[in-house]
Parts: structure tokens; sequence; C-alpha cells
């Protein structure tokens, strides 16, 4: 049924040209062309379920919120939104298509990443997430994970996906909408046992920061391994902040993701003197853009932002015994390690 696709036009300029893989059965990703504009889109289309019209107006109701979540938000590591297109047939969201790797390709099992290529890491996709957490109300996540974390040629990452993202409510005890990835995501959403807030998406974060230290897949087990089980190399200091960044009652974690920060910047610098205002840690660089949109909550300036990525996109595994091409982002070779002050 989704080839049945290819080269249909949506608001007369919006033309289909090759999908993507779906990671579900009820949506179909595809990439497209803006015959105004010349410039590469992507297109997310639900088809309409004219038959239960109970289910369309659920749907319904989600993709209102997602869209003005997406209309909302500017940010270079999030979605650009371009056109709502949908027709009596199909709910078609269409965004910017941005050409990416997924992490999920990076983190090869048994690699371990150093602790700076970790705190590179962390220095910026932490702005993207502090970016929707300062939100009002704020904008969690729920999905992050490897799958969903890409990483563009300029070595800058974003997010893609806004199916699962909704915003807190300080009334509600639990999701309406259970998100039930196992392993990244916390009991509060797998299980249904309480409503996502930030904590709920620095838990996620404590899971990738797990597997790229240890290059253990975190969704293995139902336990968790210490890291300094795992790596006698590196500081004690990451065992703890993954042990509370994960633990199963929310109110251990930690609170948000600037506290995060401020346990990161003592990783780093053995210091306690992080200010939150800074928005990121010696260290821990990102792009003067993030920072400046990020700081500022304005899009990107027209042209320097390439489009959303085409989703469980594979590109072509490295060579055996070569540098994987995006570990060069992280400034250092898998193995090298720079021990940090405990």
């Amino acid at each position: 049924m989704s080839n049945n696709y290819i080269n249909r036009v949506y608001s007369d300029r919006y033309k289909v040209t090759e999908e993507f893989p779906s990671p579900n059965n009820y949506e179909y990703y595809f990439k497209g062309r803006d015959s105004k504009t010349g410039k590469e889109v992507q297109l997310r289309i639900i088809p309409i379920d004219k038959d239960n019209p109970a289910l369309f107006e659920q749907t319904q109701k989600f993709i209102d919120k997602e869209l003005a979540m997406l209309r909302k938000l500017h940010h270079p590591g999030l979605p650009v939104f371009v056109a709502d297109a949908s027709d009596a047939n199909d709910v078609v969201i269409i965004t910017e298509y941005r050409k990416g790797q997924p992490l999920e390709e990076i983190l090869t099992p048994n690699v371990q990443f150093s602790e700076d290529e970790t705190l590179k890491f962390l220095g910026k996709i932490l702005p993207i997430i502090k970016y929707l957490h300062s939100q009002d109300p704020p904008v969690i996540y729920r999905d992050l994970q490897p799958k969903n974390i890409y990483i563009d040629v300029n070595g800058d990452y974003f997010l893609t996906k806004y199916e699962a993202a909704r915003t807190y409510k300080a009334d509600k005890v639990k999701d309406t909408v259970v998100v039930s990835s196992r392993g990244y995501n916390p009991p509060e959403q797998a299980l249904g046992k309480g409503q996502s807030d930030p904590r709920s998406d620095i838990y996620s974060i404590g899971m990738i920061i797990f597997q790229m230290l240890t290059g253990k897949d975190p969704t293995a087990s139902l336990i968790l391994p210490k890291i300094s089980d795992i790596r006698k190399d590196v500081s004690s200091i990451w065992t703890t902040l993954v042990s509370k960044a994960t633990n199963i009652k929310q109110d251990k974690r930690y609170a948000s993701v600037d506290e995060l920060m401020t346990e990161l910047h003592r990783i780093k610098t053995g210091s306690l003197d992080y200010n939150p205002a800074q928005g990121s840690i010696a260290g821990m660089t990102q792009s003067s853009e993030s920072q400046t949109s990020a700081q500022s909550g304005a899009p990107p300036r027209p042209g320097t932002q390439s489009e959303p990525p085409r989703p469980g996109t594979q590109s072509e595994p490295p060579r055996p015994g070569t540098q994987h091409p995006c570990r060069r982002h992280f400034g250092s070779k898998p193995g090298r390690n720079t021990r940090l002050d405990n």
C-alpha cells in the first residue's frame, strides 16, 4: 500500500519520491521534493481510517498536539516544521530533510568510548534536551535512544521524531499513552506507572552513557551492571552518575538537566562551580549556532540547517580495522582514554 504514495503530490508542491523504512504499520515515511523551492523534504503520512471514526478522532488529537509542538520549537537539534499537507485521505506532516547517521550505528558492540568522547557527546545532546525541558510547559521527548539521535557531517547531533513527545501536565498522575520501548525508557513510561517528566529523559541519557562507556547493550538485562565492574580505567564517578540517572524511582534521579550538567562539570574539572546560566560545561563543546539558537529560542538562519533524517536509515558500515567516520567528531580513537579527576 505504501508504494501507492510514490509520485503523489500534496498541496500542489510536495512530491513523494522515495520511501524510508517505517517503525510501525500505521504510518509511512518518505523523502520528497518541494517544487517551489527545490528543497528536499521528509513526509510522514498516516492514512485516515474512515471505518473507525473513534480511532481517527483520537489519532487526530495527538497529531494536533504534535503539530503544535513542531510549530513552537526552534532549535538546530530538532526537526524543522515545513507544512501540514493533510487532505481527506491522509494526515501528512512535512519537515525538512536532514542527512545524518544514527548513533545506533556508531555504538557498535564492545566498542568503548573514552570519558572525553562521552563528555563531548553529552555537550552536544544535553543542550537540546535542556531546550525542550525549558518550554512552558516542559516538553518531554520520551523516546531518547540511539536510533532517534543522528549525527551530521559536521559532527552536530539532532533528534528525530515527535510521535512520543508530550508536554508535562502537573495535574496528571500518569501518561495517557504508554511508551513501551524496552530498555532505554524508564518504568513510568514502559510500564505506565507514572507521568513522564524531565527525569524520564535523564533516565534515557544515563542508559546511553552506560552504553558508550561499556560497549554493552543496556537493554540486554533488567538490572544494569556497574560501569566500574566492566571498566577499571575510567573514573568511578561515572558509576555513581549512571546509577543515579537510571534509578527506577523518579525522585531519586537528577531533577534536571542542569543538575546532571553540574555533576558532569565536576567530572571534567573536579569542581562544583558550574553556573547553569552559561549553558555549557568546560570541555563539552557545542556549535556556536546551537548555543545562540538554544539561548534565544530563535530559529536557525536560513540556509544554515540541513533537513530531517530518514527514519531507520542504514549507511555502509566501516571496513574492519578502520575507524568509524563519525568517531572523528569525538576527538579521540577507541581505546584511548583520558583519565579524569575523581
